[in-house]
């Protein structure tokens, strides 16, 4: 008997061991995972094939859709419609994340043909020149718009769907008024806002009348630059004093009216993401963060705010408590990530968290000027509490009690940055951290790793 001619149960059968891997990590637990390459073969074979395989691709290919990114270019949207045409597929996005174009040229010109100048540093090479040439046309056209739009009427019915987010410095337009023509339901937008080119760059309507949008945007993610900023360097007094990379140096402020205004007018989103300039505390106080949090964010109350995500900042930590405070009513996920108090102390930080209904608590590289010991006599963890660099924690139950010991047996440690200073350097503290025992049991696999261990008779 051919194969396609086999029941469908008999080819999936045979799909479930194809490509199929194991790791097992240290803490023995199994991790399975898929070689796609002999599955994909097997489909393209022929098409009652591809029909039969249609429920294993969909399984197999979970955790890319969950969290799917696509280029807001003209192949990328077509691949966007044809992942949101089928109801398996478009059911298992929850994360979508438009982004910039691919470079695929024929002629082999890529990032080692661009061109770095003394003077002005990078200068990209002809063929990427032409090629966010063409995504700028894509972005700019009727057509392409109207293809998005079907996209996004695809995807209002998609059953897990959460975020829809512009990774990009363009296209807002665009994005907007695509959701606009799909009559979108419900909040998913969220946007990378790049403080140093805000007004120049092409948000068109968003940035001119950002209420029209409140019923789609969901949440704002802040950084200095859409660049990487550890592997940048500004060699030049010249590149220092523009700073069009929108770089935290010293006396750096890039607050500009026009974005206190417009963050001022998102004031009902849901997800704030703040990041800073660096992962280190190796500054007594950075400019531009600071900046950044007290003039746009720390005296404005957002009525609707569920998620705050704080990264790689120095940030004043009496603001930061008097923020989270405004919002005790609706915050229930806090992520913290190599955070600098240049005031105040980590433990007022904890306190104020510990009056919230917290669901979701991650914690890591943690940092204040001020050293703590405990002061608490005779109390120590209870049994199984391990240090660690990184706490994540899901349930209300369990946050509440690490942040009772938390505060209750509250000290740091000295670490001095390793990196050179041509000046005596800045001391800070860092927070011992302490995972409680029932950290890791309460950690739900996401729906894609459980569906995969299933269909890999692995289970849940």
């Amino acid at each position: 008997m051919r194969l396609e001619a086999l029941p469908v149960e008999i080819i999936s059968g045979i799909c479930r061991v194809l490509g199929r891997r194991y790791f097992r990590d240290s803490g023995d637990e199994v991790t399975v995972f898929y070689d796609d390459r002999d599955f994909q073969a097997l489909r393209i074979t022929c098409k009652e094939l591809y029909h039969k395989t249609e429920f294993d691709a969909t399984i197999r290919y979970s955790c890319l859709l969950e969290v799917l990114n696509i280029p807001l270019d003209l192949d990328g949207i077509i691949q966007l419609y044809q992942i949101s045409k089928k109801i398996a597929w478009r059911d298992w996005i929850d994360k979508l994340f438009l982004s910039e174009s691919n470079l695929h040229d024929d002629s082999g010109e890529d990032d080692e043909d661009d061109q770095h100048d003394p003077i002005y540093g990078h200068i990209a090479s002809p063929a990427r020149i032409l090629h966010e040439e063409l995504a700028m046309s894509c972005r700019a056209s009727s057509e392409e718009l109207q293809l998005l739009a079907e996209c996004f009427r695809n995807l209002k019915s998609a059953k897990n769907l959460s975020r829809i987010q512009l990774n990009i410095n363009s296209g807002h337009e665009m994005f907007l008024h695509a959701m606009v023509l799909a009559n979108f339901p419900h909040k998913v937008a969220t946007f990378l806002i790049h403080p140093k080119d805000f007004s120049t760059v092409g948000y068109g309507s968003f940035l001119r009348s950002p209420q029209n949008y409140l019923s789609v945007v969901k949440g704002l993610q802040i950084q200095p630059s859409f660049y990487g900023h550890d592997t940048i360097r500004l060699r030049t007094s010249r590149q220092k004093a523009e700073n069009n990379k929108g770089l935290h140096l010293q006396n750096y402020r890039p607050t500009t009216k026009s974005l206190t205004q417009f963050i001022s007018t998102l004031n009902t989103i849901e997800s704030l993401e703040l990041h800073g300039c660096r992962s280190r505390p190796c500054l007594r106080l950075c400019h531009g963060c600071d900046d950044l949090f007290v003039q746009n964010f720390a005296r404005t109350v957002y009525s609707n705010l569920t998620h705050l995500i704080v990264t790689n900042m120095f940030i004043s930590g009496s603001r930061l408590r008097a923020f989270i405070k405004r919002h005790t009513e609706t915050l229930h996920t806090v992520y913290m990530y190599s955070v600098t108090l240049t005031d105040g102390t980590w433990r007022s930080i904890m306190q104020g968290l510990a009056k919230l209904n917290v669901r979701c608590l991650v914690l890591t590289s943690l940092w204040q000027k001020r050293p703590a010991q405990s002061v608490t006599q005779g109390v120590v963890y209870p049994t199984g509490y391990t240090p660690q660099i990184r706490i994540y924690i899901e349930g209300a139950a369990y946050i509440k009690e690490f942040l009772h010991f938390s505060v209750l047996l509250f000290k740091t440690v000295s670490n001095i940055n390793s990196a050179r200073f041509t000046k005596p350097p800045p001391k800070y503290h860092e927070v011992r951290l302490f995972q409680p025992p029932t950290a890791e049991s309460s950690r739900v696999h996401s729906k894609s790793t459980v569906a995969i261990r299933q269909y890999a008779g692995v289970g849940a």
